[in-house]
């Protein structure tokens, strides 16, 4: 099972690449599937991190944004690389843009 632990904004991805919304759930899924027990990734290409281009992306990236945050443009993304990301935007904006931001959610 790959995938961050405990956010609302995460998805966890099973080793055959189906993705759930909670961690309990993949682990579940990936006790009884075959290709998760087999080990066979049929997305293997497809986990480079859209930030930094290394293999082993771990997460879909969130689909809302902090204002001026970059899109990876990537299927998949490291959690890490993500967060470092949001957080740069994030730091960027004025308490005023962030709480006007958060108020179009």
């Amino acid at each position: 099972m790959i995938g961050p632990l405990r956010s609302y904004q995460d998805v966890y991805v099973a080793v055959c690449g189906q993705q759930f919304v909670t961690h309990r759930a993949g682990i579940k899924h990936e006790r009884e599937c075959e290709d998760c027990k087999s080990g066979q990734k049929p997305y293997q290409d497809a986990d480079i991190c859209g930030f930094c281009g290394e293999p082993g992306a771990d997460k879909m990236p969130h689909p809302v944004r902090w204002p001026g945050e970059q899109s990876a443009g990537t299927e998949l993304v490291h959690t890490a690389c993500e967060q470092e990301e949001c957080g740069r935007a994030h730091a960027e904006l004025t308490p005023h843009q962030r709480d006007e931001f958060l108020k179009t959610l």
